[in-house]
């Protein structure tokens, strides 16, 4: 079984993204002589009533003092976008309105000269390394020991950080990645001034296994905690907000949710493979667990109530989902332990949710109307699309049902024992990862009927040699797919065999390569004389110093690709011009690689810029707000999912 952080990172080697509006983008000065490049975009309420925002995109003036607007042409200037002013060397002073509620990743990294910034209050989101290779990071009046602070905000930390750490009293947010990759840190006392945990706080922080909150903390961030040594936890009262994949690959074994969370991601625990139980208040208006299993109660009397998570680890081989529930969480049957059959009834809405390797039958109610199983594998309810093979199934040479047409997207997954599938004379289409983490299967067989191929038909089944099309080259070659491999994999001599001859797969090529994310080698070292020294950026090492009273090691990640640039105008008064691609059509929203299709593609690019895989462009990132919140995060990518698995 690969571990879930492969999984994630696998799943994200796709590319991108989305015109969801004609995207206003201007140019406006600011209180300087500076000029500052802008997008557009709509917040949202949580009555989702929408209002227009400036967003700062980057800045091509040349004041040394910056002084940021609370409005650009009318719009007020809430956010300042990842790597904004990043490697501007003339910087020295930043301020920044309180209208500004989110920093993005980078903001201001690599600004040399910059010692003056101030942060305003009511942030809501601070992004890793705003200040990293600055002036005011190389200050040593602004680290508290290994912990660099903008007033109450903790932006980012040392490796010299070690063993037990207890956040000072007044903290009020850490911010995105400020521990993570810690390899050192054994607990964390939380105090009660701190409300926001950011994304990836402490992730991958290997050796912490113990957190102490102390009530006060309202959210708790993407990926905060992921990948850490936890096994148990207690959730604050205070908390509202627990994100996606917050105690993602932990060895958490139960969990408590208090009557107040009121935000809660089926994705929280993703990879808990010890996790027996999730227990929630009873007083809970959107919350209810029953014997330890997740459920979000529906907001409607004519539609059921959703699944959201099955602990992983919860004994006992076969379970019967309730009859009041109509939907499962995208991941509300995956990393399974003991589970291997799954009984579902008439009403179920069975799409999605039952990515697991260890489920071997799928057991569907003679009554439903959309789906049937055989011999525990789901079917239509007319037999001609294939939408789950069950990943535990013993087999490893599948014939796929003699009516079968076509398949869904992710139809096998996971099945670790198959070598080989036939797909029978009369199939006509393979959807976009039909055949998905197929880790042994090395041979697919495709009949002579089929029509249409979707690109990455087989995704991360990285053993694939062998592709026999009983078909021409030239029928072959009019499907047009292409195949992603990961460049990480020595992978080649992929071949799909023809009639009339054979075919060698290539992967189109991208900027980035799809290559994993590293850890990056950030060196900080401190002087031991007062005077502060800079090593120059070399790639692909970074050395800087930090002042400190210690040597002082930290790693954090570095940017891979450059984010797109955003296009602007030039006029003497304040305009908005539109910007769309060179392309002859509309999309609808989500579509990510603008093909005219929302698919799976759109949530994975989504994804990959999350895992630091790929970096989206401007417009990219405004067009991946899925759900309009004003975040691109996980959300964006699971409800998207959600859409195309017909949920939402």
């Amino acid at each position: 079984m690969k571990t879930l952080k492969a999984k994630k990172l696998l799943a994200c080697f796709m590319a991108v993204l989305v015109l969801m509006t004609s995207l206003s983008i201007s140019i406006a000065s600011a209180e300087t002589d500076g000029t500052f490049n802008y997008t557009v975009y709509n917040e949202y309420d949580a009555d989702f009533n929408s209002t227009k925002c400036a967003r700062i995109t980057g800045y091509t003036g040349s004041s040394s003092e910056v002084v940021i607007p609370e409005e650009i042409a009318g719009y007020p200037v809430t956010m300042i976008y990842d790597r904004a002013f990043a490697e501007n060397k003339t910087i020295t002073s930043v301020s920044i309105p309180d209208s500004v509620k989110r920093i993005g990743m980078e903001a201001f990294r690599d600004c040399e000269n910059l010692s003056e910034i101030n942060l305003p209050t009511g942030l809501e989101e601070i992004g890793g390394y705003i200040l990293m290779n600055t002036a005011y990071s190389l200050d040593s009046a602004n680290w508290d020991g290994e912990l660099l602070y903008i007033n109450n905000y903790l932006l980012m930390s040392t490796d010299q950080v070690t063993g037990d750490l207890k956040l000072k009293d007044g903290t009020t947010f850490v911010a995105d990645f400020a521990f993570s990759f810690n390899r050192t840190i054994t607990s964390v006392t939380i105090p009660a001034s701190v409300k926001i945990i950011g994304s990836y706080a402490f992730s991958s922080c290997e050796k912490l296994s113990s957190v102490t909150f102390n009530e006060g903390t309202e959210i708790i961030g993407f990926g905060s905690f992921e990948g850490t040594n936890l096994s148990e936890v207690t959730i604050p009262q205070s908390v509202t907000t627990l994100e996606g994949w917050a105690f993602a690959d932990t060895k958490l074994e139960s969990i408590d949710i208090s009557a107040n969370v009121k935000d809660l991601d089926d994705t929280s625990f993703d990879g808990c493979t010890s996790l027996k139980s999730i227990n929630v208040d009873e007083s809970n208006p959107i919350y209810y667990s029953t014997d330890g299993i997740l459920f979000e109660k529906s907001k409607y009397d004519f539609v059921g109530d959703y699944l959201l998570i099955y602990p992983s680890a919860k004994e006992g081989h076969s379970y019967t989902i309730p009859e009041n529930v109509e939907y499962l969480g995208y991941n509300a049957f995956c990393d399974l332990v003991y589970l291997k059959d799954l009984n579902v009834p008439a009403k179920v809405d069975i799409f999605s949710g039952l990515h697991s390797d260890t489920l071997e039958n799928i057991n569907i109610d003679e009554a439903h109307e959309d789906y049937k199983s055989v011999d525990g594998v789901v079917y239509s309810k007319d037999g001609t699309i294939l939408i789950c093979f069950p990943g535990g199934k013993n087999v490893e040479k599948y014939e796929v049902a003699s009516a079968v047409k076509e398949t869904t997207i992710n139809a096998v997954t996971g099945c670790v024992p198959m070598k080989e599938i036939t797909f029978p004379e009369g199939f006509e289409k393979l959807s976009e990862a039909s055949l998905y983490f197929c880790e042994n299967l090395t041979t697919i067989n495709l009949p002579s009927t089929l029509t249409e191929v979707e690109d990455d038909f087989f995704r991360a089944c990285n053993a694939v040699t062998t592709i026999n099309f009983n078909g021409t080259k030239a029928q072959w070659e009019a499907f047009d797919t292409s195949v992603y491999f990961p460049s990480y994999e020595e992978t080649e001599g992929i071949y799909v065999y023809c009639t009339d001859g054979e075919i060698e797969l290539v992967a189109p090529h991208y900027e980035d390569d799809f290559t994993l994310p590293t850890e990056p080698e950030v060196t900080t070292t401190a002087p031991t004389e007062p005077e502060v020294t800079t090593t120059a950026f070399t790639e692909p090492q970074e050395t800087t110093t930090v002042p400190a009273t210690s040597e002082n090691n930290t790693t954090a990640p570095t940017t891979t690709t450059e984010p797109e640039e955003s296009v602007t105008t030039t006029a003497t008064e304040p305009k908005e011009s539109s910007t769309a691609p060179a392309v002859d059509k509309e999309f609808e929203t989500g579509d990510a690689n603008m093909d005219g299709k929302l698919n799976i593609r759109d949530a994975t690019a989504i994804q990959k810029h999350l895992a630091k895989v790929l970096t989206l462009g401007e417009e990219a990132l405004e067009l991946a707000d899925f759900n309009g919140d004003a975040k691109v995060n996980i959300k964006d990518a699971t409800t998207i999912q959600k859409r195309i698995a017909g949920i939402v």
